[in-house]
């Protein structure tokens, strides 16, 4: 027996006993809706934490009145289409910037567009001096507030990850030894916020 068969059963059995559903649950119970293709109308940039209105056309039969969902940073809203085949769903825009998916979906039928949220943040490059077996590193960015993770990886150590703090001004230094020779590598990550993406800048230098 076939789910469409069950679902006529189980409408009819409903009758007979006196019992109405929803007009729009009873045509779904007997005619379930088969979405064939999904067109998503969604924001393609915004501001962290934004409420945004992606609509979700849905073509195929019977889809008025069935469930719509759509992800965005790993969150899930849900929409009811209407009996023009579109959904209104409202979304909340993740709350760090980046680079993101808009995913729509009904039933298998599928939908992905880009989002991007805030700016790609500038940084120059970041130098290093050494002095009697110290060294020190200084970077500049846009303005970012907040702090920077350092990853130190000294020649023949495992690698070390400290959290910097970025003034207002957008410049960090850090101090750290460096007084065994050979090659080290340098790792700036700048942590994402509200306003700039998360970015990786590396750089090296050698002791001899």
């Amino acid at each position: 027996m076939t789910r469409h068969t069950i679902r006529k059963a189980a409408v009819a059995l409903l009758l007979t006993a006196g019992l109405a559903l929803p007009a729009t649950t009873a045509a779904h119970a007997a005619y379930p809706p088969a979405p064939s293709a999904v067109t998503a109308t969604a924001p393609s940039t915004g501001a962290a934490g934004a409420t945004k209105v992606v609509a979700v056309k849905v073509a195929g039969a019977n889809v008025a009145g069935s469930t719509v969902t759509v992800t965005v940073g790993g969150k899930t809203f849900t929409g009811t289409v209407g009996s023009d085949g579109v959904a209104k769903v409202a979304v909340t825009l993740p709350k760090k910037a980046g680079k993101y998916k808009i995913v729509s979906a009904a039933g298998s039928a599928k939908s992905s567009t880009p989002l991007v949220v805030g700016t790609q943040t500038k940084v120059k490059k970041v130098k290093v001096k050494r002095s009697a077996g110290k060294a020190k590193l200084a970077g500049k960015t846009a303005k970012l507030k907040g702090k920077v993770k350092v990853t130190i990886k000294a020649p023949g150590k495992k690698a070390v990850t400290k959290k910097v703090k970025v003034k207002k001004n957008g410049k960090f230094a850090y101090k750290f030894k460096a007084s065994k020779k050979g090659k080290y590598k340098v790792t700036i990550k700048y942590v994402a916020n509200k306003k700039y993406f998360a970015k990786k800048t590396k750089t090296t230098f050698k002791v001899s």
